[in-house]
C-alpha cells in the first residue's frame, strides 16, 4: 500500500469515525474533501460540511503538518459557476483544536494507544438541488512524519515528502 493511499485511508477512517454522515435533513452531511472520485448524495435542505483530518503520534507532528500544508478548495455548479472558493490563506483558519484519538479507532495496532489529531472543517451551508464538483489540493511545504511507523505493518519511516497531493475531485449531488 502506498503512503498516499495509507494517508487517505487513515484520514478517511479518522473523519468517518468522528463525523457521521447525514441520517436526516436535520443532521449535516459530511463530505470528505480528498475522497477522489467519490460521489456524495445529499438531501435537499441538508447542511454540508467539507472536511478532512490528520492524525499523528505526537502533538508536534500534527502541528507540523498543519503548518506545512497549503490547502485550497473550489466548488463549482454544473454550469461551471463558482459556488465557493477557499484559498490557501483562508483554509488555514478552518483547522480545529488538537485532540486525542484511540489508535484502534483509526484501525491501527500501535505501541501507543492514542494518537493526536486535528480536523479541517468548512461549513458549505445548504445548496439547491443539482450537481456540484469539489476540487481539493494540498501541498506540503516540507516533509512531514506522522509516526505511524511505530504501528504494525507500517514501514519506517512514515514520511510524506514535500510536494503537491491532489487534486482530488469529489461530486456532490443535492436532490
Amino acid at each position: 500500500m502506498s503512503r498516499k493511499t495509507m494517508a487517505l485511508l487513515v484520514s478517511t477512517l479518522l473523519t468517518a469515525s468522528i463525523m457521521a454522515p447525514a441520517a436526516s435533513a436535520q443532521e449535516p452531511a459530511f463530505v470528505f474533501a480528498f475522497d477522489d472520485g467519490a460521489t456524495y448524495v445529499v438531501p435537499e435542505g441538508t447542511e454540508i460540511i467539507l472536511g478532512y483530518g490528520w492524525a499523528a503520534k505526537t502533538k508536534g507532528q500534527v502541528r507540523t503538518y498543519v503548518a506545512a500544508t497549503r490547502d485550497s478548495f473550489h466548488i463549482q455548479d454544473a454550469a461551471g459557476g463558482t459556488v465557493a472558493s477557499i484559498s490557501v490563506d483562508e483554509a488555514k483558519a478552518f483547522w480545529g483544536p488538537l485532540f486525542k484519538v484511540p489508535t484502534t479507532l483509526l484501525g491501527l495496532s500501535c505501541k501507543k494507544a492514542e494518537f493526536w489529531a486535528s480536523l479541517w472543517e468548512y461549513d458549505l451551508g445548504t445548496l439547491p438541488p443539482g450537481e456540484y464538483t469539489l476540487t481539493a489540493t494540498t501541498t506540503l511545504t516540507h516533509p512531514v512524519n506522522d509516526g505511524y511507523h511505530t504501528c504494525e505493518d507500517i514501514p519506517a519511516p512514515s514520511l510524506y515528502p514535500a510536494g503537491e497531493y491532489g487534486p482530488a475531485t469529489v461530486t456532490i449531488i443535492v436532490e
